[in-house]
């Protein structure tokens, strides 16, 4: 009986890979008028926050130290990973990211009132993507995974020859419930593979790549690690959504070259992310951008899967609007 590579014959198809999906759901007109909570907070005593005014930043907050109309800031995520705000204005060229928390939550921020993403070019960015896998280097050795965004999970450690063992060591795992496999000596790393449900809910985020590893017996015969999982992120809102030349970001992120390409392989991507948009009404103007690609493969590794893209609005003037998303061939209902 011949061998079998059973991570080849249940490879997943590529029109697996390519999907993302975008919802637009109609309800009642009279919910258009403010009636629901979508959010659940809108009886809590909430503040607002405006990336250009430090003084609304939550505690623990890096960014502006005086008003601004540029800058990165990083939010830090509660035990719960639940923001919740009474507005949310990101109004210039900021660069929004979130740090985790010990329990690597995915990312939801509740807003009692509006969500205004406004790009002073193009364009401003909330990102919840994943890490690139570390590169192999002969100083530093194989190639670490790289961490998950915010609800994600780690891509698997790149390895090589052990000195003085006679088998070459395959690639880690890429961590997560549909991580991707390590590479071996005449198999790639496994691009991990995202695996949530249509609805986001539970809310998940994406699997990390399977790390190289070397197929000769030089010193720099050592893999790259595999690329995290783009992160998760729910964003819920009471009252208008708009975003004008501004990017949501939930990418997975790429794999790790390796030491040497004539006897090593790179470590693959990690999958996209899970990103989920709610609001009363949704406005798009400019570049209105929302990814969740699968990261990009390093030498010789395979290709991760997208994440998923939901965006819900309980009014009908929302369905009119369209965002730019990635990849392309994307697939719209109504």
């Amino acid at each position: 009986m011949g061998f079998v590579d059973w991570r080849r014959k249940y490879a997943v198809p590529l029109w697996l890979r390519l999907t993302v999906v975008c919802l637009l759901a109609t309800t009642s007109p009279a919910l258009a008028q403010g009636l629901v909570d979508l959010c659940g907070c809108a009886r809590d005593a909430l503040k607002a926050f405006d990336a250009g005014d430090p003084q609304t930043y939550p505690p623990g907050t890096t960014g502006c130290a005086t008003p601004c109309k540029a800058g990165t800031i990083e939010l830090p995520l509660p035990a719960d990973g639940v923001l919740r705000f009474s507005r949310f204005v990101v109004d210039g060229a900021f660069t929004i990211s979130f740090r985790p928390n010990a329990a690597n939550t995915p990312v939801t921020v509740l807003v009692a009132g509006d969500v205004l993403l406004r790009g002073s070019s193009c364009c401003g960015s909330l990102s919840v993507t994943g890490n690139r896998g570390d590169a192999a280097t002969l100083e530093r050795g194989v190639g670490v995974g790289g961490p998950g965004g915010p609800g994600a999970f780690r891509g698997g450690r790149g390895h090589g020859q052990p000195l003085g063992i006679g088998a070459l060591t395959p690639g880690g795992n890429g961590e997560g419930p549909g991580g991707g496999w390590g590479a071996t000596t005449n198999v790639e790393a496994i691009g991990g593979t995202f695996t949530g449900t249509p609805e986001l809910q539970p809310l998940v985020g994406g699997s990390g790549g399977g790390g190289g590893s070397g197929f000769g017996f030089e010193p720099a015969c050592l893999g790259g690690g595999g690329g995290g999982g783009g992160g998760a992120l729910l964003i819920k809102a009471n009252g208008r959504f708009t975003i004008q030349d501004f990017q949501i970001v939930a990418d997975g992120g790429p794999g790790g070259e390796p030491a040497d390409r004539t006897c090593a392989q790179g470590g693959a991507g990690g999958s996209g992310g899970a990103l989920r948009l709610v609001a009363r009404a949704f406005a798009t103007s400019g570049r209105a951008r929302l990814s969740a690609k699968g990261g990009v493969p390093a030498y010789r590794a395979g290709v991760a899967t997208a994440g998923r893209i939901r965006v819900e609005s309980v009014d009908s003037a929302g369905q009119s609007e369209r965002f730019e998303m990635e990849p392309k061939g994307i697939r719209t209902v109504n």
